[in-house]
């Protein structure tokens, strides 16, 4: 039997995998910073990594509050369920996977990395 919960839990999975509006939004925003990047994976980050990383953890944050908001549930509700799947809750199968992609996606250095690809990509490198 499907809660609101496992409802609200699939909408947030589709609004960050599916929503396709979203996601060109978050793919014009990468490619427009590329540049930022160094493509020696061995040079020193510049300080201006971590603030583009924390807008791009913001625009993320934002869109989970919309949806979050739209259905009257709370963030600290979300946060909670899936913190329970991070730990081992068995019942939370797709809170678990929602949550490591989201880890993922915040992860700074996954973030560098992808940054540094898309510039790569652009050079035609």
């Amino acid at each position: 039997m499907r809660t609101m919960n496992d409802a609200l839990i699939e909408r947030v999975q589709r609004t960050l995998f599916e929503d396709e509006e979203f996601n060109g939004e978050l793919e014009a925003w990468c490619t427009d910073r590329c540049s930022c990047f160094d493509l020696d994976e061995d040079s020193e980050h510049k300080l201006e990594y971590t603030s583009l990383h924390e807008e791009f953890c913001r625009l993320f944050e934002a869109k989970i509050t919309r949806v979050l908001e739209s259905d009257g549930a709370s963030v600290e509700e979300f946060w909670q369920k899936l913190t329970k799947a991070a730990d081992g809750d068995d019942d939370l199968i797709n809170e678990g996977f929602l949550l490591q992609c989201l880890a993922a996606t915040v992860d700074y250095g996954v973030f560098v990395n992808t940054m540094r690809g898309l510039r790569r990509n652009s050079l035609g490198k």
